[in-house]
C-alpha cells in the first residue's frame, strides 16, 4: 500500500450535461519504462499508474500511453479533461509530461497538447479544449507522453467529457499557476532595483580634451555598452556549435548575440570524455574565445553509477575506483587549464551518492583539492537542483546541500562557488523566498551562480514570461550571484523544448522577450551625451565592457566596481 499525502486532492466541480468520451478501463502500460498499477490510500481514487523512466532515447512520445474515445465527437465540441498526478522522483523535484487529444496515424493532428509539471503532492490537472474536427467513435486518442529521463510519475482518475456546443470551453476550470510577488507594485521590486543600482552599476566618467589638452565643451559622446560583467549564459553542445545543419548559422549567431558565458551540456561529463569528446571541446573553446564567450566546465564527478557506466566494473574495487576518479579529475582539469572560468567539481550529492557510500564523504574534499591543484585560477563549484527552486521551507534537499557545504568547509575543501540549478516547475517560489534561500547560503561567503535555468509551466506563456523576469531580477539584485545560465535557448537543442527562448522555427517566445528586455534594455547602458564646460560626462552605467565614441574614434573601456575615468584627446 502506498501512503498518500496529508490532504486529499480536490477534484473541481464542473457543469452537468456532459457525455463521457472514454471508458474507465485502466490505461495501458507504456513501453520503454518501468510501469505498475499501485494502490493509493486517503484519496478519492483507489489506484494509480506509476511510470518510471531512466534513460530515454528519442522524443517524448517514445514513452506513452492512452486510450481511444468511445463515442462520436463533432468539430468544435467543447471537451474537458482532468486527472490526478504527483511526482515521486525526478532530477528537479518536479516531473514533466504531456497530455494530448489527437487523431491517429498518419497525421496525429492534435486538438490539444498540454505540457504538465507535477509536484510532490497529489493535484488535479484541468484541461478544457475544442475538438479540431469530426471524430467517429474510436477515431481519437487520449494520450500521455512521459518521455523525459529519470523521473517517476503517478497518474490517476482520468476523466474526459464532451459538452458539445452548449458550453464555451473558456468558461471551464483550467489549471493555472501563480506566485506571490507577481503584482507590478510588489514591494520587493523597489528594493531589488535599489540593490541593482548599488551592486551592478558604477561611476563612469569621460573626459574629452582638445588638441591643446584643454577641456572640450559640447563634444558629442556615444557611450555604448558591449558586454555585461555579469554572466548571462546558456548550455551548449559541441554538435550544435560545429553543426552544418540548416539552423546552425542561426544557432551560432544567437549564441554570440545573447550570451557571454556557456557551459557544455554533456560533453565534459565523464562518459563524454571517456568517449573522446575533449578534442571537440577544445576546438569549440577556440571558437568561443574568438567570440569573447567564457566557458564553465560541467561536471568532474557526478557520483552515481547511472552517470558512470564505464566505472561499474570497479564497484567492488574501492581502491581502483578511488584512483580512477582522482586520475579523471587531474587529467581533465590539467588538459583544459586556463580555458575555463569554473568547474562544477561535484554534482547533485543529495540524490547521487553511490561513490560517497563506497569511498566515504572525505573523498569529496579530495576531489576539490585535486581540481584546485590542477588549475588554481579556475573557480571550483558544487552544484545541485531542488534547492533554490524548492524554496526555504521544509526543503530536505536544501538542508542536505547546506550540511554538505558545511562539511566541505569544515574539512578544508578549497572551493569557490555554490551552484543552484534552477529547473523551475509548478512550485513557483516567490521572489522573497528566493531571496531567503540565497541569503541563507550567503553565510558561507562563497560566490553563487544559477547554473541550469529553465521554466517549465503549464501552457501559460504570460506566467512564464513574468517568472523569467522576476527570477532574473532576484538573481541580478543579489550581491553573491555572479551569473545566470539557462539550460539551452532553442527548442531544436533543448531537453525541455517548450521551455526554450525560441521555438523550433526561431520565433521568440514571450519569456525570451522578457530576457532580452531586461538584459539588453533595462540593464544595458547606451547613451548619447554632450560634454559640459569642463569637458566631462559623468553617469552611472552597468558594469561591463564599453565603446566610447567621439568624432568617429572608438576607445574601449571596462567599467568595474571601482568605476573608471576615460580620457579622450
Amino acid at each position: 500500500m502506498i501512503s498518500s499525502t496529508l490532504h486529499a486532492a480536490q477534484r473541481e466541480t464542473i457543469p452537468g450535461g456532459s457525455t463521457p468520451v472514454i471508458d474507465q478501463t485502466p490505461l495501458a502500460l507504456p513501453q520503454n519504462a518501468t510501469c505498475e498499477v499501485i494502490d493509493i490510500a486517503g484519496q478519492p481514487f483507489k489506484t494509480a499508474l506509476r511510470v518510471t523512466t531512466e534513460k530515454v532515447d528519442g522524443e517524448q512520445w517514445v514513452v506513452g500511453t492512452g486510450t481511444k474515445t468511445t463515442v462520436a465527437i463533432a468539430k468544435g465540441d467543447t471537451l474537458y479533461a482532468d486527472f490526478a498526478v504527483r511526482c515521486r522522483e525526478s532530477m528537479t523535484g518536479d516531473a514533466a509530461f504531456t497530455f494530448l487529444f489527437e487523431e491517429g496515424p498518419p497525421t496525429h493532428t492534435k486538438s490539444v497538447q498540454f505540457p504538465v509539471t507535477a509536484g510532490k503532492d497529489w493535484t488535479y490537472i484541468k484541461v478544457p479544449f475544442q475538438a479540431h474536427r469530426d471524430f467517429a467513435a474510436g477515431e481519437a486518442n487520449v494520450r500521455f507522453w512521459f518521455g523525459y529521463p529519470n523521473q517517476s510519475i503517478e497518474i490517476a482518475d482520468l476523466r474526459v467529457v464532451n459538452y458539445g456546443k452548449e458550453v464555451d470551453y473558456k468558461t471551464l476550470p483550467r489549471t493555472r499557476l501563480n506566485y506571490k510577488g507577481r503584482e507590478p507594485d510588489a514591494s520587493w521590486r523597489k528594493e531589488a532595483d535599489a540593490r541593482i543600482d548599488r551592486l551592478r552599476k558604477a561611476d563612469l566618467t569621460v573626459q574629452v580634451l582638445d588638441s591643446t589638452g584643454q577641456p572640450r565643451a559640447n563634444a558629442s559622446v556615444q557611450i555604448k555598452m558591449t558586454r555585461h560583467a555579469f554572466a548571462f549564459g546558456t548550455c551548449v553542445a559541441v554538435k550544435a556549435i560545429e553543426s552544418e545543419a540548416a539552423d546552425a548559422d542561426r544557432y551560432r549567431a544567437e549564441l554570440v548575440k545573447l550570451f557571454n558565458q556557456i557551459v557544455f551540456e554533456n560533453d565534459l561529463k565523464a562518459p563524454g570524455i571517456h568517449n573522446g569528446s575533449l578534442d571537440r571541446v577544445e576546438r569549440d573553446l577556440s571558437w568561443l574565445e574568438k567570440n569573447q564567450i567564457t566557458a564553465r566546465g560541467h561536471v568532474l564527478v557526478w557520483p552515481a553509477w547511472r552517470w558512470n557506466k564505464h566505472l561499474e566494473p570497479l564497484k567492488d574495487k574501492p581502491d581502483e575506483l578511488r584512483q580512477a576518479i582522482r586520475d579523471h579529475i587531474t587529467s581533465t582539469v590539467t588538459r583544459l587549464k586556463g580555458r575555463l572560468v569554473d568547474w562544477d567539481v561535484m554534482n547533485e550529492p543529495f540524490s547521487n551518492h553511490d561513490f560517497m557510500d563506497i569511498l566515504g564523504n572525505a573523498e569529496m574534499v579530495e576531489w576539490f583539492k585535486l581540481a584546485k591543484a590542477a588549475d588554481p585560477a579556475c573557480n571550483t563549484y558544487i552544484n545541485d537542483y531542488g534547492v533554490l527552486e524548492g524554496g526555504p521551507n521544509h526543503n530536505q534537499h536544501l538542508q542536505h546541500y547546506f550540511k554538505t557545504i558545511q562539511y566541505l568547509i569544515d574539512n578544508g575543501a578549497p572551493f569557490d562557488g555554490i551552484g543552484f540549478q534552477g529547473h523551475v516547475g509548478s512550485n513557483l517560489v516567490s521572489p522573497n523566498d528566493l531571496l531567503k534561500v540565497l541569503d541563507q547560503f550567503s553565510v558561507f561567503g562563497k560566490r553563487f551562480k544559477i547554473t541550469e535555468l529553465d521554466i517549465n509551466l503549464n501552457n501559460d506563456e504570460t506566467l512564464r514570461a513574468d517568472y523569467m523576469r522576476d527570477f532574473l531580477t532576484v538573481c541580478f539584485s543579489h550581491d553573491r550571484v555572479d551569473g545566470v545560465l539557462q539550460w539551452g535557448f532553442w527548442s531544436g537543442r533543448h531537453w525541455l523544448p517548450q521551455t526554450a527562448l525560441f521555438d523550433k522555427d526561431w520565433n521568440l517566445r514571450p519569456h525570451g522577450q522578457a530576457y532580452l528586455d531586461l538584459v539588453f534594455k533595462t540593464w544595458w547602458t547606451d547613451e548619447a551625451r554632450t560634454t559640459g564646460t569642463d569637458g566631462k560626462i559623468q553617469l552611472r552605467g552597468f558594469k561591463g565592457d564599453y565603446d566610447i565614441v567621439v568624432d568617429g574614434k572608438t576607445t574601449h573601456a571596462v567599467l568595474d566596481h571601482d568605476g573608471v575615468t576615460v580620457l579622450i584627446k
